[in-house]
């Protein structure tokens, strides 16, 4: 029995009262992650290791590629732009990634159309 001192809540208000949500926030996102499959990182052929090192050596800061590298326990691809290329520090850095030269598992260089 509604007391008569008390204004009734409006409809909207009451019906908000009854809409799911989730006592967990967040735990959907998490179980995601945790579903994503694991690679184990794979190890490179001693020719294939070459030819990257000579891909390497011919990289120029501003030339356009794709490097296949190993990250967080998956393979991915970056394309970009070279921004940096530290022989000394072994590093790779295409616009905002900065890759171990020891993580790359693939480079190509891209051709750009004339």
């Amino acid at each position: 029995m509604a007391s008569e001192d008390k204004p009734k809540m409006p409809r909207i208000r009451r019906a908000k009262q009854f809409l799911p949500f989730s006592a967990l926030a967040g735990l959907k996102e998490a179980l995601a992650k945790k579903e994503t499959e694991i690679v184990p990182r794979g190890d490179i052929a001693a020719e294939k290791a070459a030819e990257i090192n000579q891909k390497l050596l011919g990289l120029e800061k501003g030339m356009p590629v794709t490097v296949t590298h190993f990250e967080q326990g998956k393979y991915i691809q970056t394309t970009g732009v070279v921004a940096l290329l530290d022989q000394r520090s072994r590093l790779l850095c295409i616009e905002d990634s900065k890759i171990d030269f020891d993580n790359i598992s693939d480079i190509d260089i891209i051709t750009l159309p004339e």
